[in-house]
């Protein structure tokens, strides 16, 4: 199927889910309702992030805690192997870089998709912060002032287990350590 062919075929439904989306937006009749209905999408987004939590904890706790350590270990066996005075074995070489590209990119996926889903939410909060509230009447008042402490007090967080956070410092963290080790070795 070429790239033309594929076009056709998704876009009629992509603009379905949009058309969709929008619709749902804007037969609301007032700004109160669509104010009331972001912020149910925001209450329920909040609730899927508890579960993904829930549901993923020991996976998510599974995959960093043996990722990093085949990380660091396989980065040492790959500077041992280089810096030997013996012939270099390419093959280990290259099973220990396989070993690392396997577990860097579901770690790095994880976090990214997590870390990008939360900033989301995060940027969410900071726009609707910025709104004037001046001269408006009393309904969208509490309305606004409800979702804005909606979002003050329901995060939207990935862990793993509570134990660490899945965002960039966690990337960020295991970077200084095979810096730091790479400079020992």
């Amino acid at each position: 199927m070429n790239l033309l062919n594929w076009l056709l075929w998704t876009m009629p439904r992509l603009l379905q889910i949009f058309s969709i989306t929008i619709f749902v937006i804007e037969t609301s009749n007032s700004i109160t309702k669509n104010l009331r209905l972001i912020a149910k999408i925001h209450y329920n987004l909040c609730k899927l992030s508890k579960i993904f939590n829930r549901q993923f904890n020991g996976i998510i706790v599974l995959i960093i805690a043996t990722g990093f350590p085949l990380l660091s270990s396989s980065f040492y066996f790959i500077f041992v192997k280089i810096q030997s005075q013996d012939e270099t074995d390419y093959l280990r070489v290259g099973i220990y870089i396989t070993w690392q590209f396997i577990y860097a990119l579901s770690i790095t996926v994880i976090v990214i998709a997590c870390n990008s889903t939360t900033s989301q939410a995060n940027l969410t909060g900071k726009l609707f912060h910025e709104i004037n509230i001046d001269n408006i009447d009393t309904e969208l008042y509490e309305v606004i002032r409800s979702f804005s402490l909606q979002l003050h007090h329901q995060n939207i967080e990935f862990s793993g287990a509570r134990l660490f956070p899945l965002n960039s410092k966690l990337l960020q963290s295991n970077s200084e350590v095979f810096l730091k080790a790479k400079n020992f070795i």
